[in-house]
Parts: C-alpha cells; structure tokens; sequence
C-alpha cells in the first residue's frame, strides 16, 4: 500500500498531483487505543459517545442545551420544535475552543491544511472524523444502539432518532422513518469547509 500511494500521485483540488505520506514506519508504530466513553443523562437515560476525535461531544452538548426546554410539549417537527432543537445544535457546534484539539483516526481528507488548526496534517497524527456511534442505558440496563451515515449531519439525525424516541414515545421503526432536519450553520468537516448560514434543510423520511 505505502509503494502503490508513493508512486501513484494523485491529483487533488489544487490541480496538482501529490504522492502519498504514508511511509512503513507509521504503518508498523499505529497502536490501536481503548478509550473512555463521554456520557450525559437526558430525560432518566444516559447517553455514551466517543470522545472528541468525533463529533459525539455534539450531541451530548446539544442534549445538554435540548433538556432546558419542554420539547414533547411542542408538536413533532412544528415550527418552534425545529427552530428550538436547530439553535441548540448551532449552539453545540459553534463550541469548539482551541484546547479541545482533534485527535486521530483515518480519514485523511478531513485534515487541515492551514498551520496551526487544531486539526491540521502533522507527522504521526490522525484527523478528527464525522463517524459517531451512540448508546443509551436506563436504569443502568442497556437500551438501544443507534447511529447514522451522513457526514455532519450523523449526530443531527442520531439526536431527531433518540428525541423521537424519548420525547415522543415513538416505536423504533416509527422514530427511524420520521421526516429529519439538518443545518450546516458551521464549517464543513469536509472541503471546501465552508459553512452555509442560515440554511437549513430537510432529509429524506427514512433516510438513514
């Protein structure tokens, strides 16, 4: 894999063709960590994710910032649910201080290129990623795994599940195919990186 990306450029959106930086010796360092898990609690149930090598700290933080508010009282995707529940996850997603830093995992197109971002190209580092399973327990018991494709949009469309699922007391397959939202308030993971304020769009029902 190291020779074939050495001596296969490839040409990226600046137009020019780039050899790969992988080289053996990264290959032959990486270890593989076991990591603690982030939770908060919502509602009587805990809610675990990964830690800021992903965007799980999102959804905790938007839980967090949701649970203020009387959302099953509001009817299921209303005007006020969807204005409420879009500001608490801009609010999530703009709290990215300096000190938090994004450590490591594999998908390389999501480093930086400019010196000096927290999630820029070193030499043994790994990029920050969208990827972002969740659990949630009640009681201590396990209760559900869920999670989502969809770039910056995973956490969005994983908390809409699980708020169906608590707020609304929906069935798995009912909170599963209910119609999704999503903003892109805040800068793409993935480049261009550009934000796209103060759009805000629909996802297909069932679109996980």
């Amino acid at each position: 894999m190291v020779k074939f990306c050495r001596e296969n450029p490839v040409r990226d959106a600046s137009g020019v063709s780039h050899s790969g930086l992988l080289s053996l010796e990264d290959l032959g360092s990486y270890e593989a960590r076991v990591e603690e898990l982030l939770c908060t609690s919502y509602r009587g149930f805990t809610v675990y994710k990964c830690n800021s090598w992903t965007q799980g700290p999102v959804l905790l933080q938007t839980l967090n910032l949701s649970e203020n508010f009387d959302l099953a009282s509001m009817d299921h995707n209303s005007a006020d649910y969807i204005h409420t529940v879009t500001e608490c996850m801009k609010l999530a997603y703009a709290d990215v201080v300096p000190g938090l830093g994004f450590p490591l995992e594999a998908r390389g197109q999501m480093f930086s290129l400019v010196r000096g971002h927290p999630n820029c190209l070193e030499p043994g580092k790994r990029p920050r990623t969208t990827l972002t399973p969740s659990l949630l327990s009640k009681g201590g018991e396990f209760f559900i795994a869920f999670g989502s494709p969809g770039g910056d949009a995973q956490d969005q469309w994983a908390l809409q599940f699980l708020l169906n699922v608590v707020e609304f007391g929906m069935s798995l397959q009912e909170a599963v195919e209910a119609p999704t939202f999503w903003t892109r308030h805040f800068p793409s993971s993935f480049y261009p990186r550009n934000a796209a304020s103060p759009r805000l769009d629909p996802a297909y029902a069932g679109g996980w």
